[in-house]
C-alpha cells in the first residue's frame, strides 16, 4: 500500500511544470493515465520514468520533484534493470560522457530534450518504475555505443552496459594502444591509422595540448606511427572545436592557391510551402568519417538545407545544401541557438529567407522545449 501511494505522489509531482517545459494545467486531472506496473513489459532500449534509486537519507538532500527522471534500459533483470539516467543539468560532464536526445514522450505531443549520462550503469529496482517514457530511436545507437566505449576504456573498474555493437575507429578519435599508451588518429587508410602519441608532459613547440577531462595531454607534432586499426580501442571523443584546434597545428605551412573566378549562379527564392522536414529543425547532423557537424533547418525535393558548425564559429550565417543520406543525427542545439540562427538567416535578400521564417514558426509551434512566450 505504501509503495502505491509513493508512486502516486511522484507521478503527480511529474506534472509540476519545470522551468524548461510549459504544461497547460487545464484538464490535467482528466488526462492523467492510471499508474500501472509496466516493468514486466519493458525491454532493452526502452526509456522508463522512475524514482531515483537512492537512500532515504540521500533523498533528503534532493529538491522535491527532482528525484524522478527517465532511464534508458540497457539490461533487464528479474526485479529491476541496469541503465543510464537522463538529465537537463549536464554542463559539468565531459563531451563524450553525455549525449543530447530529443524524444516525444509516450502519449504526449510535445518533443522534449534531455541528456543521457554515461556514468557507471545504475541499477533501478522494478518498484521504482512509474511508466514508460518512450523508446530509443535506433539511429542513435551508434553514437551511444561509442560514448560507452570511451567510458569503459577510461574507467576499467566500473560497470558499463552496452548494446554489444561494433565500435569503429574514426579520424580524430583518441585511441588506446596495445602497449597502454594513447594517441590521436590523424588519418585512416586501408585499415591503417596514422597515430600521434599523447604524452603527459609538454615538449614545447614540438607538442600541442589535448584536453581529456580531468587531464590535459600533449600531442607529439614531431613524429607519428602507422598502426593496424584492429589493434586500437576507442579512448575519447573530442568536441569539434578541440579537433579544429589540433588540426590547426598539423596544417602545412603553405600559401593558399588563388581562388579561380567563377560565374555567379542565379539563386531563385525558395517557396516556403514546398519545404518539409526529414529531421526536427535544430537536429545536429554529422558527416561520420570527417566528424563535420551541421544544424538541420529544412529540406526540398532536391536537397537538405543546413548550417555548418564551422561557419557559426566564424560568426558567418549561411545555409548550404547537402544530401542527408550521408549524414546521421547526433545531438540537438538549444532553443536559444536555433532562434539566434533563424534571426540572422531570415533576411529577404537570401533565397531561403522566407523559408527560414516558416522554419522558425514551425519550430516555436512544435519543436521548441521552452515556453513560447520566453522565446519570442
Amino acid at each position: 500500500m505504501g509503495t502505491w501511494i509513493q508512486k502516486l505522489i511522484h507521478f503527480l509531482e511529474r506534472w509540476t511544470p519545470a522551468p524548461e517545459i510549459s504544461i497547460d494545467p487545464d484538464g490535467l486531472e482528466d488526462e492523467q493515465p492510471a499508474i500501472v506496473d509496466d516493468f514486466a513489459n519493458c525491454s532493452v532500449r526502452d526509456i522508463l520514468y522512475c524514482q531515483m534509486p537512492v537512500s532515504a537519507q540521500d533523498r533528503l538532500r534532493i529538491k522535491p520533484g527532482h528525484d524522478v527522471r527517465p532511464y534508458l534500459v540497457m539490461k533487464k533483470g528479474e526485479n529491476g534493470f541496469w541503465g543510464y539516467p537522463m538529465t537537463t543539468s549536464h554542463q559539468r560532464y565531459a563531451y563524450d560522457e553525455k549525449l543530447m536526445y530529443n524524444l516525444r514522450e509516450t502519449g504526449q505531443s510535445e518533443i522534449k530534450s534531455s541528456c543521457f549520462l554515461f556514468v557507471p550503469s545504475v541499477y533501478v529496482p522494478a518498484e521504482n518504475v512509474f511508466y514508460p517514457w518512450g523508446r530509443l530511436d535506433p539511429r542513435w545507437e551508434g553514437a551511444i555505443e561509442r560514448r560507452i566505449a570511451c567510458q569503459k576504456s577510461r574507467h576499467m573498474y566500473c560497470s558499463y552496459h552496452s548494446f554489444g555493437l561494433p565500435v569503429p575507429i574514426k579520424e580524430s578519435d583518441v585511441v588506446f594502444l596495445k602497449d597502454g599508451r594513447i594517441g590521436f588518429v590523424e588519418s585512416l587508410h586501408n585499415n591503417k591509422a596514422k597515430v600521434r602519441l599523447l604524452r603527459e608532459h609538454s615538449r614545447g613547440s614540438l607538442s600541442c595540448p589535448v584536453s581529456i577531462p580531468p587531464q590535459t595531454w600533449w600531442m607529439d607534432l614531431a613524429s607519428y606511427a602507422f598502426l593496424a586499426v584492429q589493434d586500437l580501442a576507442l579512448y575519447a571523443i573530442l568536441p569539434k572545436k578541440d579537433i579544429d584546434a589540433i588540426r590547426g597545428y598539423l596544417k602545412p605551412e603553405t600559401a593558399p592557391a588563388p581562388a579561380a573566378k567563377s560565374k555567379q549562379k542565379k539563386r531563385y527564392p525558395i517557396d516556403p510551402s514546398r519545404i518539409f522536414y526529414q529531421y526536427p529543425p535544430g537536429t545536429v547532423l554529422e558527416l561520420g568519417y570527417k566528424e563535420k557537424q551541421f544544424v538541420y533547418f529544412f529540406s526540398t525535393q532536391s536537397a537538405a538545407y543546413v548550417f555548418p558548425d564551422e561557419l557559426h564559429d566564424l560568426g558567418r550565417f549561411k545555409l548550404v545544401e547537402i544530401n542527408p543520406e550521408h549524414y546521421r543525427p547526433v545531438a540537438s542545439v538549444s532553443d536559444d541557438e536555433m532562434l539566434e540562427s533563424c534571426a540572422k538567416l531570415q533576411n529577404d535578400n537570401l533565397p531561403y529567407g522566407a523559408a527560414v521564417r516558416k522554419v522558425k514558426a514551425d519550430y516555436l509551434a512544435s519543436y521548441a522545449t521552452k515556453n513560447q512566450s520566453d522565446l519570442h
